[in-house]
């Protein structure tokens, strides 16, 4: 995978490309531009390179054209599927069906070329959890398809999912919406913040272990979270209005911004050349769940948790 981000950097870096989205798949990445256009490169491992090949051994090392142009938004889980938004508010998938994650109503064809997700339109941006997808609309509201095993996608299908798009019930208005492999964060137009899945990668303490619908994530309000901006398979990281950089999740090995060490002390963590800040590190792995942690940057050695 770091092999095929690297190329995937060098091609952005030849084309001068200053904005830009990376989503990685299993062993492929797939990239929008600025300009609309979206490429993959890398493994076409359940045909996630969405080029028609169907050749799923299929190695390609220079980016090739999936879209030339139209797209708005794209996500792809870890699990070989990618979606597109392209502005004609329509959402288009390929990849792995396993799990309902092309949102077609199967999961044993696999799609080698996009194909587009009857039934659901209007959709301005899309995320992806580990098995599945969150699309917001034009409107504020949500639909899910594909596996939701913590309760991830909000679509109150936990330990199930759903192979065709849901409505995500019991939040409206929503302008800014994060998904990563166990939870999702959603915020709505009031500023209120939502919380679905594991409930450690919202910042919260409950005596349940996930939630199946998005509630009220009153830990990581109170810490000041207005945009969500990343989260690997334990953790989730937010900004506050002031640029501070709030981690939650589960604190201990490589999980916590991947830097530092392990003796509880402040490290020169990966996120330092973004966020600058110092790391506090656990001891064990997985033993704050729930616990959040704000680092503001200003100094090594200024660690709070």
């Amino acid at each position: 995978m770091k092999f095929i981000i690297a190329l995937l950097i060098v091609y952005l870096y030849v084309v001068d490309a200053t904005n830009f989205k990376i989503e990685p798949a299993g062993d492929s990445g797939t990239i929008l531009l600025s300009n609309g256009k979206v490429t993959s490169t890398g493994f076409n491992n359940k045909c996630v390179l969405g080029l028609g090949y169907t050749d799923e051994t299929k190695k390609i090392s220079t980016p090739e054209v999936i879209f030339h142009d139209s797209v708005v938004d794209i996500a792809c889980s870890k699990a070989a599927s990618c979606c597109a938004v392209k502005s004609n508010k329509k959402v288009y998938c390929w990849g792995q069906a396993k799990w309902g994650q092309l949102g077609d109503g199967q999961e044993t064809t696999n799609a080698c070329s996009p194909q587009e997700v009857a039934n659901v339109d209007d959709v301005v941006a899309i995320d992806a959890t580990y098995l599945g997808f969150i699309a917001r609309k034009t409107d504020g509201s949500l639909v899910a398809w594909g596996n939701d095993y913590y309760g991830e996608t909000g679509a109150n299908k936990a330990w199930a999912g759903t192979f065709t798009p849901t409505a995500v019930t019991g939040i409206t208005d929503v302008t800014t919406l994060f998904s990563f492999e166990r939870g999702s964060i959603a915020i709505t137009s009031d500023g209120t913040v939502y919380g679905t899945g594991d409930y450690s990668m919202w910042g919260e303490t409950d005596t349940r272990t996930s939630s199946a619908v998005f509630v009220a994530a009153a830990n990581l309000q109170a810490a000041g979270c207005v945009k969500p901006v990343g989260g690997i398979q334990y953790n989730g990281y937010c900004l506050t209005a002031s640029g501070q950089l709030i981690s939650m999740g589960y604190f201990g090995n490589e999980m916590l911004l991947r830097g530092g060490d392990l003796t509880g002390s402040c490290g020169s963590a990966i996120f330092k050349q973004y966020f600058g800040p110092c790391v506090a590190r656990s001891t064990t792995d997985k033993t704050s769940a729930g616990i959040i942690a704000t680092f503001d940057g200003i100094a090594d050695g200024d660690c709070r948790s």
